[in-house]
């Protein structure tokens, strides 16, 4: 029996090890302690960016978790970068993680790809029926695996259906092209409200003048505070991860 090589022969043998070694050349984008990022030399797209992790993991469940972290931070980094630099509408991010999973180097690495309409690059996924039953089985060992790896039970329940949602309006309010409509329940209860009140004693003027004044004290004071609580941009999230 042929003894298993070591891992600095695998290193050795590893042309992507000798690219972080600079053995081989590379287009080298970006370069910290753990992570080297190169530009893919057969792209599925302009653009297409492979992230390596410095040390030889072959596959993600050998990688540290500090190593974890800074990749999924990068990784939110660089689809920012190639969304505003190259225009493009979108970025698929994944990995290849084992020879059935399309892996063919014995390297990890992370891919960045810039995406747009028709760029026919074929990362479209089957969408497969299974059995109620199967699904049933798949949950519950999926469940109390990951409950013995992670230290935890999840919760697994299903999410109580209240109503149906129209994703477009979603969509719309996430983009900001749309404002939060008001509750309607919480409208009607309001106007409830006001009709009860409406039988009441009126109250004296000038305590209610006094309210509106305080009111509309408040109002400007609100209004300051929402102009002061701006939304965190893109570019503020870049600088935080450089």
């Amino acid at each position: 029996m042929s003894e298993q090589p070591s891992l600095e022969e695998i290193k050795q043998q590893c042309i992507f090890c000798q690219i972080i070694n600079g053995q081989v050349p590379s287009k080298k984008v970006y370069e910290d302690d753990k992570l080297l990022v190169v530009l893919d030399i057969n792209p599925a797209s302009p653009g297409h960016l492979l992230v390596l992790t410095k040390e030889h993991y072959a596959i993600m469940p050998q990688i540290p978790e500090e190593v974890i972290e800074h990749l999924g931070l990068l990784s939110k980094a660089l689809s920012h970068v190639l969304l505003s630099t190259l225009k493009c509408e979108g970025t698929s991010v994944f990995v290849a993680n084992g020879p059935a999973a399309g892996q063919r180097a014995q390297h990890f690495m992370m891919h960045v790809i810039p995406r747009n309409q028709g760029d026919d690059v074929g990362l479209v996924l089957p969408e497969k029926n299974l059995s109620e039953e199967m699904t049933e089985k798949l949950k519950q060992a999926l469940a109390q695996a990951l409950k013995k790896n992670l230290g935890t039970e999840l919760n697994i329940e299903p999410v109580k259906k209240t109503a149906d949602i129209d994703l477009d309006s979603v969509s719309e309010v996430l983009t900001g092209k749309k404002k939060v409509s008001e509750d309607k329940g919480d409208k009607q209860v309001d106007e409830n409200i006001n009709d009860e009140s409406s039988d009441e004693e009126p109250v004296d003027e000038n305590t209610d003048n006094e309210s509106n004044d305080k009111e509309s004290t408040d109002g400007e004071s609100n209004d300051e505070e929402n102009e002061e609580d701006d939304t965190v941009s893109f570019d503020d999230i870049a600088n935080l991860l450089k």
